[in-house]
């Protein structure tokens, strides 16, 4: 794990082993976050509550109980500069946050998102563009 300067991480986060996890500079980690496989850039926001999702489960044999299907290979997801998470949103794996993003609280993320614009909703979709 590694983190930039002037970076404010507040109490219960949690980042498990700390493996592919990178913290960019003056970056804000509210309460509670749960931190999976991901890069985050300069000046993100994140508030309490949020999870971001580096693996998910195989669920493809019906035969199988999902539980004993194991896991997909970990993804990174990619939280590019100047991005606020609102409160409890998730992110799900491999996904790419860009610049200047936004998304809405209690939003789902499930796609990319577009440079300076607003994401809201669940699963959460584009809003509009900043201005």
């Amino acid at each position: 794990m590694s983190v930039g300067k002037e970076c404010r991480i507040m109490r219960n986060v949690y980042i498990g082993s700390g493996k592919n996890i990178s913290i960019g500079d003056h970056c804000r980690i509210n309460e509670n976050v749960r931190l999976n496989n991901v890069k985050i850039g300069n000046h993100v926001m994140i508030a309490r509550d949020t999870v971001i999702l580096g693996k998910t489960h195989v669920v493809s044999n019906l035969n199988i109980p999902m539980e004993k299907q194991g896991n997909l290979e970990s993804k990174t997801t990619i939280i590019e500069n100047d991005v606020w998470l609102g409160i409890r949103s998730v992110v799900l794996p491999g996904l790419t946050i860009s610049k200047g993003s936004i998304i809405g609280a209690g939003g789902v993320l499930t796609k990319n998102t577009v440079k300076f614009s607003v994401y809201g909703g669940v699963p959460a979709k584009f809003i509009k563009k900043r201005r």
